[in-house]
């Protein structure tokens, strides 16, 4: 990732495995931005959180905050329930009268579809949020860290199945609708529509960021070792075929050549030959080394090591 990686860019998504250090790299990334002057804002949608960890400081669950110490840089663990709770407490009473007007469902059955858990509703709210933060203006550069592979794919696939869902609900509110309009004579308006219009215009917002080559940026995360290699090959594929384009990879976690450790050089031997698979999977792609520390990375310091590796001093 050399300077030009930065250049121009609105936003930065950070995907891979579990544990293969998405949330080291995105934050390596913002504070490198950050030191350069750039207005950024780095957040996460891992239910598992470790953000404030990398960082090394606390960080309130949903509040966005300045990261201590670091100009120009604001960190969020983003909390999706809170989000989807906010979302329900503003529209929910009025999306229950629609469906029981609309269908026949009993008002019951339908307060309690409410409160279950609805694949991939986390990360929409999630979306939603990001592209609410975008809107504002108040940062030049967004960093997300997702979380692992199989959220990203769920997420990405996204848009089409909340379009497909919204679509299905506007002909049912319009139906309802024109039931209502046909018998008492007036145009009948209230907050459900807002809520679809919202959640269309989420959709449509976060489908045309990520096939936006000049704004946005996907980055695949990996390790040197075979399962996780192949695993980033599925997840670039899967990639593809959603149109959503893909030309970085950051190989974490490198072993630096050692002769006086007979095991550190197996090692490093091993990472060798996976390297090279990996340059040949990846052949044009904008491949970047973050070496392997001995105490892990913890705070802006050890941040700042790993974007020196990555960005090239």
């Amino acid at each position: 990732m050399h300077a030009s990686f930065l250049t121009g860019q609105k936003f930065i998504l950070f995907s891979g495995k579990g544990g293969v250090g998405k949330t080291t790299c995105a934050a390596a990334t913002a504070l490198h931005a950050a030191d350069r002057g750039i207005k950024a804002l780095l957040f996460s949608t891992d239910p598992a959180h470790s953000l404030a960890d990398s960082l090394g400081i606390p960080l309130p669950k949903g509040e966005i905050g300045p990261v201590a110490g670091v100009k120009n840089l604001w960190a969020v663990e983003l909390d999706a329930e809170r989000n989807l709770a906010e979302l329900k407490s503003q529209y929910g009473a009025e999306f229950v009268d629609f469906l029981v007007a609309a269908t026949y469902l009993d008002r019951g059955d339908v307060e309690d579809s409410l409160d279950l858990d609805v694949p991939g509703i986390d990360e929409l709210m999630g979306l939603k949020a990001v592209m609410d933060f975008m809107e504002s203006r108040e940062f030049e550069l967004f960093v997300w860290d997702t979380a692992p592979t199989g959220h990203t794919l769920r997420l990405l696939a996204l848009p089409e199945t909340f379009d497909q869902w919204i679509k299905l609900l506007a002909r049912l509110r319009w139906k309802y609708k024109s039931f209502i309009t046909t018998l008492s004579g007036r145009r009948v308006e209230d907050p459900a529509d807002d809520l679809l219009f919202v959640l269309k215009k989420t959709v449509k917002r976060v489908n045309a960021l990520l096939q936006n080559q000049e704004q946005s940026r996907l980055v695949l995360v990996s390790l040197l070792e075979r399962m996780v290699l192949a695993e980033t090959k599925r997840l670039a594929s899967s990639l593809r075929q959603k149109k959503i384009p893909v030309r970085n990879l950051i190989l974490n976690r490198v072993m630096p050549l050692q002769h006086e450790c007979p095991f550190c050089r197996q090692v490093y031997e091993e990472q060798q030959k996976i390297m090279q698979e990996a340059l040949r999977s990846f052949a044009g792609w904008d491949i970047r080394k973050a070496p392997m520390d001995p105490v892990g990375i913890r705070g802006t310091e050890g941040l700042r090591r790993v974007a020196e590796s990555m960005f090239g001093g």
